[in-house]
């Protein structure tokens, strides 16, 4: 993009101001393409609405807490079979 529209910078230019600041560069992208920005940004707005739509982060805690126990309850049972079997 950077020929075909004359613009100054270089590679590692590009690299670091991505590292630095991706939400600045993608902007800059996309008006150096003619991108019409407030449509970009409110459509994804509405994605990540959507995206977080009927989340509830203590909901979704209790069962992290329930996944991680049962997890370790069948690691424990498996490691009793185990013993089981070696001294079988």
């Amino acid at each position: 993009m950077r020929d075909a529209k004359g613009i100054d910078g270089n590679l590692l230019f590009d690299c670091c101001a991505s590292y630095c600041c991706p939400c600045c560069t993608i902007f800059q992208a996309g008006h150096e393409a003619g991108v019409d920005a407030d449509f970009e940004i409110n459509k994804t707005i509405e994605l990540m609405k959507r995206g977080f739509e009927g989340f509830n982060p203590k909901k979704e805690m209790e069962k992290a807490k329930d996944q991680s126990k049962e997890a370790a309850e069948d690691a424990k049972k498996a490691a009793e079979e185990a013993k089981n079997e070696a001294t079988a």
